[in-house]
């Protein structure tokens, strides 16, 4: 699945990053934590140390650099609890709370307990120096690869779906009953 997301740089990640970078150092992104948010989305602030109630976390399983100031981290969620994902972190290896998305409104996605899913997010790191982030992949190899051709095969699929999906719907508004039932 693909989301555009908008996470908020944490006061703690930033002077994680500034700190490593003043060594030489990158800020490693080596896990994403995965929440609820206690039931509901909320405007994380750069005062957040974590998630408001965290679900799971699990390990990087892919991911790049892709500019100066922008990664793409990739991540395997197996089976877990049921429950709304209301919020996302991308944690460093210290533990770090890098960046904290969350959205008063909509839900990210509902994540099944037997349910994988394959995620993958494109971070623009503006604010932190060029270069001063990485990716680091313990977890299960995901490797998404996105490009032209795999888009638009996925967007047909897409609206082939939904059109199956309305005439199915429309067959059992006019016959009480789904085909084939």
């Amino acid at each position: 699945m693909s989301h555009f997301i908008q996470p908020v740089i944490t006061d703690a990640g930033l002077n994680a990053i500034l700190s490593a970078s003043s060594q030489g150092l990158e800020g490693n992104i080596t896990h994403m934590a995965f929440g609820d948010g206690g039931g509901a989305g909320y405007e994380p602030g750069t005062g957040a140390d974590g998630l408001r109630n965290e679900r799971l976390r699990v390990a990087v399983g892919g991911g790049e650099r892709t500019g100066p100031a922008t990664i793409t981290v990739q991540g395997h969620l197996q089976a877990s609890p049921e429950f709304w994902v209301r919020e996302v972190s991308f944690v460093l290896d210290d533990g770090t709370h890098l960046a904290i998305w969350s959205d008063e409104a909509t839900p990210l996605m509902f994540k099944t307990a037997a349910g994988e899913v394959v995620v993958a997010f494109t971070l623009a790191l503006s604010g932190l120096p060029d270069n001063s982030v990485n990716v680091v992949a313990t977890g299960p190899d995901v490797n998404v690869i996105f490009d032209r051709e795999f888009a638009l095969v996925i967007a047909n699929q897409a609206k082939i779906t939904r059109q199956q999906f309305h005439l199915v719907e429309e067959f059992r508004k006019e016959h009480g009953r789904y085909p084939g039932a």
